[in-house]
């Protein structure tokens, strides 16, 4: 802070008038009672511990006195320790629901234990099946959350069955869904279906 100056200077020996001494105070007075400036309060270069910044809520640096863009990686902690200041970005809690998307994964980041292996069974309501024909059913797994395996049928309640058939699975465009099917590849033959059930196998990807 620069030394101010004072309108009247006072030498030894000499009287001073009450209102030279006045005049003189005043300078001061305005200088330190909010009359500093950002020019001449903190002197440039000024060596100004953070131990004077207030930690009392609502008295410190509000978020209106950092400049945008200001905070850099380079100002963050480098720790994922809970309650560090790197917590601030590196837990869950901190990251914007949805605001991921593929383009923000590394590859190899996401492991087999984030996705399951599921299935879906579908029990068809017909009994049999004519020659060529087939039966689709959308189960509601879309090409959004399912990623299809395979797809096969098994005949629980009917061991000794030797129905030909061919299970299948294909993507309903316009629905966006994932279609199952069953075909019976018999050209002429009407082939029984009682009991068989057709299993979907997919890759379940989280949506939440």
């Amino acid at each position: 802070m620069p030394v101010p100056v004072l309108p009247n200077a006072l030498a030894d020996g000499t009287l001073a008038l009450g209102s030279e001494v006045r005049a003189n105070d005043d300078t001061i007075v305005a200088i330190l009672d909010h009359g500093l400036t950002r020019d001449n309060f903190p002197a440039s270069g000024a060596d100004i511990p953070g131990t004077v910044i207030s930690a009392t809520p609502g008295e410190g640096i509000p978020e209106n006195r950092i400049n945008d863009d200001a905070v850099t990686a380079a100002k963050l902690k480098d720790d994922p320790s809970a309650g560090s200041p790197g917590a601030a970005v590196a837990t869950a809690n901190h990251v914007k629901d949805g605001i991921l998307n593929g383009k923000k994964l590394v590859n190899a980041t996401v492991g087999s234990d984030k996705l399951k292996i599921l299935a879906y069974e579908w029990d068809p309501t017909e009994t049999s099946l004519g020659p060529v024909s087939a039966i689709t059913h959308y189960p509601g797994l879309t090409a959004a959350n399912v990623i299809p395996i395979c797809c096969y049928y098994r005949t629980p309640s009917t061991p000794g069955l030797t129905t030909i058939l061919t299970a299948n699975v294909h993507l309903d465009v316009g629905a966006n869904a994932w279609v199952l099917s069953l075909f019976n590849p018999l050209s002429g033959t009407t082939v029984g279906i009682s009991g068989v059930i057709v299993r979907f196998v997919y890759i379940s990807i989280a949506s939440t």
